[in-house]
């Protein structure tokens, strides 16, 4: 019975076949991957594109470019965020005006009273579809403000350009087993030179083999989680503090340039549409979002109340399924919980590329025996 969810893995063979490639790498090999890197996301060549460490790195990079023109102090974040969106405008000493994201039969965004010459964060939730009105953002940028759009959970979409933005930003580790990458694009004109550096090699490689080790585990070796989870929540809580001026690193962009894109989308549509049908037969669980052909899932939300969700939580943690939040206990200190109902009732059930339709029937099977059903399979 093999894991599922929680962080991605790596083995070892992939990792030191990555590792010598990116030794023999020169500047003009990385910005050419880079750009191959975007095409194979398919965004256009006419914008500013650069490559990056981290979603906070990006962002970071667009405020100090839009800092450099604009004297703005005020930016508008959804309520229902990770604390990584808020972090860099604090950190740059911007005022953070949090406007309302609610669940109630759908999800409900309110962004009606926004003041020009400020800045918008608009976002896509779980690969889904859009719940912005385009003319509200459209006037919004009439009047003077910039919207930077952050498709990290929409990346994968055909439709992810297909959004009122002056800024792009996502980033690219929630969808595989890179341990950085992102990207910052900007429509009209070119970025402010925002110098990068890297990484220490050694912190690269220690999580690499951590993510190795893991995927030893995953095949069933004897190895004790306490060798890399450690490691991993280490390298990561590093890296939420100092993210400024990184670039990504080499492995990483290897990575994603053999980054099977089709399979990686379609896989998920696959599993995401079987955890919809089965979800249709739980009373207590309800889909965030309708199912639609063109959304490519990164997690499926469902909503469930609180009680019922952290017990539910557990019992598949005993079982080997462990099904995360958005977002987090410390993005819930960090942003207006208050806010948005949202914190409370959302549970992400996995559907990624890691695992068939054989996994996610155990994965829906483990729900419905904590749920108390009883079906005919």
């Amino acid at each position: 019975m093999r894991e599922i969810g929680s962080e991605f893995w790596l083995d070892m063979k992939t990792y030191s076949r990555l590792k010598e490639r990116s030794l023999e790498l020169d500047e003009a090999d990385i910005v050419k991957m880079k750009g191959d890197c975007r095409k194979k996301l398919s965004l256009p060549e006419s914008e500013d594109f650069h490559m990056l460490f981290s979603g906070r790195t990006a962002i970071d990079m667009v405020v100090v470019d839009i800092k450099a023109r604009l004297p703005f102090d005020k930016v508008y974040i959804p309520s229902y965020c990770p604390y990584s969106m808020v972090l860099p405008f604090v950190d740059r000493g911007i005022a953070v005006e949090f406007y309302p994201v609610n669940y109630a039969e759908g999800m409900k965004l309110e962004i009606g009273n926004l003041v020009g010459q400020n800045v918008l964060i608009t976002t896509n939730y779980f690969g889904y579809g859009y719940g912005y009105d385009k003319e509200t953002l459209e006037a919004f940028r009439n009047r003077g403000g910039i919207i930077i759009h952050d498709t990290t959970h929409g990346i994968m979409r055909d439709d992810c350009l297909d959004f009122p933005y002056d800024y792009l930003i996502a980033s690219l580790h929630k969808w595989t087993s890179v341990i950085s990458g992102a990207l910052a694009m900007k429509k009209n004109g070119e970025f402010k030179p925002y110098p990068l550096g890297k990484v220490e090699s050694g912190r690269i490689e220690s999580m690499y083999e951590s993510l190795a080790l893991k995927n030893d585990y995953i095949q069933g070796k004897d190895i004790d989680k306490g060798a890399f989870n450690p490691k991993i929540k280490a390298f990561h809580q590093i890296l939420d503090l100092h993210y400024r001026n990184l670039d990504v690193d080499t492995i990483s962009l290897l990575m994603m340039n053999e980054q099977d894109k089709a399979f990686c989308r379609d896989q998920r549509q696959v599993n995401a549409k079987y955890i919809h049908e089965r979800i249709s037969g739980i009373p207590d669980l309800k889909p965030m979002f309708p199912l639609k052909q063109e959304d490519v899932p990164l997690n499926v939300p469902v909503i469930v109340d609180r009680e019922t969700r952290n017990g539910l939580q557990q019992f598949m943690a005993d079982h080997a399924v462990f099904l995360p939040t958005h977002w987090g206990a410390s993005d819930i200190v960090f942003c207006p919980s208050g806010d948005s109902n949202i914190y409370d009732k959302e549970l992400s059930l996995v559907c990624d590329q890691r695992y068939n339709l054989d996994d996610i029937a155990r994965e829906m099977d483990l729900i419905e025996e904590f749920m108390g059903i009883q079906t005919q399979r």
